[in-house]
């Protein structure tokens, strides 16, 4: 998933810089895979990293849709967070505090800062399922291998 993930980003006329911090993540994450690190908080974090580097990541700082700070549900479709007002128009389920701070912390955090992910997070399955559905809904890019990913760690 970490390769087709960054393959899939890496489009021809894609500035150089960003390609480079794309390779460096890649390199981190197959490092991180090799100490036997979760596979889970790899994934997620290299996905929000990713989507962050290459100008898709949500917006975790407000409400996706009127800037209100105070947030409550999480949308692949607005691409991001929601406030309780803007998720009601919706009809969205609204989402715990604590599953918003960590959707955020995801969010926010590069390779380099995987342990302190680890040490505050236990199970984000879920952020990974998000990450990669904001992927397809702005970035029109579907990772096959989830499937597998899917498979050998979901169940």
């Amino acid at each position: 998933m970490l390769a087709e993930s960054a393959d899939a980003l890496m489009y021809d006329g894609v500035d150089i810089e960003v390609g480079r911090k794309i390779y460096h993540m890649l390199d981190q994450g197959f490092a991180l895979l090799n100490q036997r690190k979760r596979a889970d908080i790899i994934m997620a974090v290299f996905l929000a990293d990713l989507l962050r580097n290459t100008g898709i990541g949500p917006n975790v700082d407000e409400c996706a849709i009127c800037g209100e700070k105070k947030i409550s549900a999480i949308s692949v479709r607005d691409g991001g967070f929601l406030c309780a007002d803007c998720a009601g128009k919706q009809g969205m389920l609204l989402n715990s505090v604590t599953r918003l701070k960590q959707f955020r912390l995801i969010c926010k955090a590069d390779m380099d800062k995987y342990d302190i992910v680890e040490s505050c997070v236990s199970d984000c399955r879920e952020d990974v399922g998000l990450l990669l559905a904001i992927l397809k809904e702005h970035g029109n890019i579907e990772i096959r291998s989830f499937g597998l990913y899917n498979r050998l760690f979901c169940h």
